[in-house]
């Protein structure tokens, strides 16, 4: 489950969520694991600058590579750096940093 820092009501109530299962005595043998990162996001498709960066990649001759994936996509490579040091250049241009975090629910492991 992920959880933008700006919605900090729904974080906690999914705290309090788990927190409450952590009460039932069969999950006394779970865990609740918090990971908090900072993950770069291009603009979204109803953002003006996402045009002027289409219009850029389309400039540079690299807009079929990238018009056929999603944001999602393109988010993940830039946060992997999986991309030539000229386009991480580029679309560090364009994004902007959003802290996420994860919130995890597992089973402690028997030692």
């Amino acid at each position: 489950m992920t959880v933008p820092k700006n919605q900090p009501f729904e974080n906690i109530n999914y705290l309090a969520e788990f927190a409450l299962l952590m009460h039932n005595p069969e999950d006394q043998k779970k865990q609740i694991t918090i990971k908090s990162t900072v993950e770069k996001k291009i603009p979204s498709s109803t953002d003006p600058l996402r045009e002027d960066m289409e219009k850029r990649l389309k400039e540079k001759g690299v807009w079929e590579e990238f018009s056929t994936i999603n944001s999602r996509s393109i988010n993940s490579k830039i946060n992997k750096e999986k991309l030539s040091d000229e386009m991480q250049d580029f679309f560090d241009m364009y994004t902007e940093e959003e802290e996420v975090r994860e919130i995890r629910q597992s089973n402690i492991k028997k030692k």
